[in-house]
Protein backbone atom coordinates (compact mmCIF):
# COMPACT_ATOMS: atom_id res chain seq x y z
CA UNK A 1 0.00 0.00 0.00
CA UNK A 2 1.48 3.36 -1.44
CA UNK A 3 0.07 7.00 0.23
CA UNK A 4 1.23 10.05 -1.07
CA UNK A 5 1.11 12.89 1.55
CA UNK A 6 1.28 16.37 -0.28
CA UNK A 7 1.10 20.49 1.13
CA UNK A 8 2.67 19.25 4.35
CA UNK A 9 4.13 22.40 6.03
CA UNK A 10 6.75 22.89 8.92
CA UNK A 11 4.65 24.19 11.40
CA UNK A 12 4.34 21.14 13.03
CA UNK A 13 6.05 20.06 15.12
CA UNK A 14 5.75 16.54 16.01
CA UNK A 15 4.45 13.56 13.50
CA UNK A 16 3.71 9.86 14.92
CA UNK A 17 2.67 6.74 12.85
CA UNK A 18 0.46 4.14 15.16
CA UNK A 19 0.20 1.46 13.46
CA UNK A 20 -1.89 -1.91 14.65
CA UNK A 21 -3.01 -4.76 12.36
CA UNK A 22 -3.69 -8.59 11.87
CA UNK A 23 -0.31 -9.33 10.24
CA UNK A 24 3.37 -8.52 9.37
CA UNK A 25 4.37 -5.19 8.44
CA UNK A 26 7.00 -2.48 7.08
CA UNK A 27 6.70 0.69 6.93
CA UNK A 28 8.99 3.19 4.87
CA UNK A 29 8.08 7.01 4.51
CA UNK A 30 10.13 8.51 1.71
CA UNK A 31 12.49 5.64 1.32
CA UNK A 32 13.49 5.27 4.81
CA UNK A 33 12.34 2.31 6.74
CA UNK A 34 10.73 3.21 10.26
CA UNK A 35 11.63 1.66 13.16
CA UNK A 36 14.89 -1.15 13.65
CA UNK A 37 12.74 -4.12 13.72
CA UNK A 38 11.90 -6.31 10.30
CA UNK A 39 8.32 -7.45 9.99
CA UNK A 40 7.01 -6.38 12.98
CA UNK A 41 5.19 -7.20 15.53
CA UNK A 42 7.25 -10.05 16.84
CA UNK A 43 5.39 -12.79 18.16
CA UNK A 44 1.29 -12.25 18.91
CA UNK A 45 -0.89 -14.20 20.52
CA UNK A 46 -3.89 -12.62 18.58
CA UNK A 47 -6.36 -14.12 20.70
CA UNK A 48 -4.94 -12.99 23.98
CA UNK A 49 -3.80 -8.93 22.58
CA UNK A 50 -3.19 -7.43 19.59
CA UNK A 51 -0.20 -4.92 19.50
CA UNK A 52 0.73 -1.64 18.08
CA UNK A 53 3.87 0.13 17.40
CA UNK A 54 4.56 3.91 17.15
CA UNK A 55 6.95 5.47 14.93
CA UNK A 56 8.23 9.10 15.43
CA UNK A 57 8.55 10.06 11.53
CA UNK A 58 9.00 13.78 12.35
CA UNK A 59 12.66 14.19 10.85
CA UNK A 60 11.56 11.75 7.89
CA UNK A 61 9.04 13.89 6.32
CA UNK A 62 10.07 16.87 3.84
CA UNK A 63 8.36 20.39 2.51
CA UNK A 64 6.17 18.94 -0.12
CA UNK A 65 5.01 15.67 -1.29
CA UNK A 66 5.90 12.47 0.92
CA UNK A 67 5.15 8.91 0.44
CA UNK A 68 4.58 6.37 3.08
CA UNK A 69 5.10 2.89 1.43
CA UNK A 70 3.18 0.08 3.97
CA UNK A 71 4.29 -3.73 2.53
CA UNK A 72 1.77 -6.22 4.60
CA UNK A 73 2.35 -9.84 4.67
CA UNK A 74 -0.04 -12.53 6.38
CA UNK A 75 2.05 -13.53 9.52
CA UNK A 76 0.68 -15.78 12.23
CA UNK A 77 -2.93 -14.32 11.76
CA UNK A 78 -3.23 -15.77 8.84
CA UNK A 79 -0.60 -19.02 7.60
CA UNK A 80 -0.07 -22.20 8.79
CA UNK A 81 1.77 -22.32 12.22
CA UNK A 82 2.46 -25.45 14.67
CA UNK A 83 3.46 -28.82 13.80
CA UNK A 84 -0.17 -29.78 12.68
CA UNK A 85 0.34 -26.74 10.27
CA UNK A 86 -3.25 -25.40 10.97
CA UNK A 87 -4.27 -22.65 9.34
CA UNK A 88 -6.00 -19.30 10.35
CA UNK A 89 -5.31 -20.49 13.81
CA UNK A 90 -6.93 -16.81 15.14
CA UNK A 91 -9.67 -16.91 12.49
CA UNK A 92 -13.32 -18.38 13.78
Amino acid sequence: MKKALSNVLFLIEIVIIIVCGLGLYEINVNGKKCGDEYLAPNFNAYDKWIQYQTYDITDTLEQGENIINVSLGNGMYKECFGLDRKENIYKK
